[in-house]
């Protein structure tokens, strides 16, 4: 029983760990998601005026707001890109597997204390129906349990005293 509790906390604590990995990862890709859209909105505010000055006498008023538009949307898609390649780490293999061995004991453990059980339930109802049987007839119950003795002494009483008289 002691092993199966100690299963059953091994499997809890390798569910909390991949639980906070899977945490841990959501949290940075939003982060660098979020990063991303605040590089967009904020960071690059000044560099897109100073891009937009810059290409004002090479390509018109139109074509360098469309120029610094193209290179703020690729460089938020990069970030973006970058936050959904970001996997976790070795220890979520180990706490699957983890996870898995102790599942597995537990199983094996949980099938062995259901036999365990199923064992007992069996011996509680033969109890119950010797109980029951005494109950019903205390006579017969005495007189069934007591023949077997008694036919082994009066046979061991007939050999002996066969064996006297030759």
């Amino acid at each position: 029983m002691d092993a199966l509790i100690r299963n059953i906390r091994l499997a809890l604590r390798a569910e909390t760990l991949i639980a906070e990995t899977r945490f841990r990862l959501a949290l940075k890709r939003a982060s660098a998601t979020i990063f991303a859209g605040l590089i967009c909105v904020f960071g690059l505010g000044m560099a897109n005026l100073a891009a937009y000055f810059a290409l004002l006498p090479m390509w018109g008023e139109v074509y360098a707001a469309l120029g610094v538009a193209v290179g703020d949307f690729g460089l938020a898609l990069l970030l973006v890109g970058w936050a959904r390649g970001l996997r976790p780490g070795p220890e979520i293999e180990l706490a699957r597997e983890v996870s898995q061995s102790a599942m597995s004991e537990i199983e094996a453990q949980t099938a062995e204390v259901q036999a365990e059980i199923k064992h007992m339930r069996d011996e509680v109802l033969s109890v119950r129906n010797a109980v029951g049987g005494f109950a019903r007839s205390p006579i017969d119950s005495a007189v069934s349990a007591l023949i077997g003795p008694l036919l082994t002494m009066i046979v061991k009483a007939l050999t002996s005293k066969s064996k006297k008289d030759k």
